[in-house]
């Protein structure tokens, strides 16, 4: 072997050294940064998880809120009654004042 073989063969394992170090340090990353992405969505899941928990305690409803709710119903309905009783009433009104208003006369020939 000569020296420009021996040069040839070092230059080559040397390049063959520095790809597995490079596919090896990829290799790595690859795993560091699939760590980190589990790692992420483990933290997002937990905050969103908690964020809902909290929201779910502070809209809850308590036995003051339910007898509003109620309260507020029965008021509807009683408005709803009104507002059917009110037209009734006018209606009737209209058709006493139908029936006491004086009638055209009738002339046949």
């Amino acid at each position: 072997m000569n020296y420009n073989e021996w040069k040839q063969m070092q230059k080559t394992a040397g390049w063959s050294a520095l790809g597995k170090i490079v596919a090896t340090g990829l290799s790595g990353m690859s795993d560091v940064t699939g760590w980190l992405a589990t790692s992420l969505l483990a933290a997002a899941a937990g905050i969103g998880g908690a964020a809902g928990f909290a929201g779910a305690k502070l809209n809850a409803h308590d036995k003051q809120d339910i007898d509003t709710i109620q309260k507020e119903y029965e008021n509807e309905r009683l408005k709803a009654d009104l507002g059917y009783l009110q037209a009734k009433l006018n209606n009737e009104y209209a058709q006493s004042e139908n029936a006491s208003k004086p009638k055209a006369a009738r002339i046949f020939a």
